[in-house]
C-alpha cells in the first residue's frame, strides 16, 4: 500500500471487511487500517469501510482496527 498499489487497496479492504478470525487476525486489521490511513481510496471502498465501521459501532463492536479507522 505504501506504493499506491490499488489491488493492494482493494485486498486491505477485503480483509478488514471479513473479520476473520484467526491468531494474529486483530492485529493484523489493525495494522492494515493504519495503512489506509495515507492509501489513496476510491470512493466505494471509502464508503464500504464507513459502514463496516458504523455497523461495528452500533453492534457495540471496539476492535483494535476501530481505533485505528477512527483517526
Amino acid at each position: 500500500m505504501r506504493a499506491g498499489d490499488p489491488a493492494c487497496v482493494a485486498l486491505a479492504v477485503n480483509l478488514i471487511e471479513a473479520r476473520l478470525m484467526t491468531s494474529y487476525a486483530g492485529y493484523a486489521r489493525e495494522r492494515l487500517a493504519r495503512a489506509l490511513q495515507s492509501a489513496a481510496l476510491s470512493a466505494d471502498q471509502a464508503a464500504r469501510l464507513s459502514a463496516h465501521f458504523l455497523d461495528l459501532l452500533e453492534r457495540g463492536e471496539r476492535t483494535a482496527e476501530f481505533r485505528a479507522y477512527l483517526k
